[in-house]
């Protein structure tokens, strides 16, 4: 497995993943009636229509057969998934606009 050293994980034996995998996401929600986006900011692939959020989201993993990984790999997957955990969790505020509530 790994150990703490500074705050960080270090592994010591290799990551093996079962297989590859690929996922793909397409969400479009529309925003409520008299509700409007309040500086809203993309965190990826996140698009402003002009009443509905469109998200798009393509994760694969193991890509050309890849499925073993070494050590020194480690920092570099938990970067992702870090990152995807930053955007899966990004906030958005929708207050009431001047005409419905």
């Amino acid at each position: 497995m790994g150990r703490r050293k500074d705050r960080r994980v270090v592994r010591y034996g290799r990551y093996h993943a079962p297989y590859s995998s690929k996922e793909s996401n397409a969400i479009s929600l529309p925003l409520p009636p008299g509700f409007t986006l309040e500086q809203a900011e993309s965190p990826s692939r996140l698009s402003f229509g002009d009443a509905e959020l469109v998200i798009t989201r393509e994760l694969v993993f193991g890509a050309k057969g890849i499925v073993n990984f070494p050590p020194d790999a480690y920092p570099q997957i938990k970067r992702a998934f870090d990152e995807m955990y930053g955007h899966d969790t990004h906030t958005l505020a929708l207050p009431a606009s001047g005409g419905g509530q």
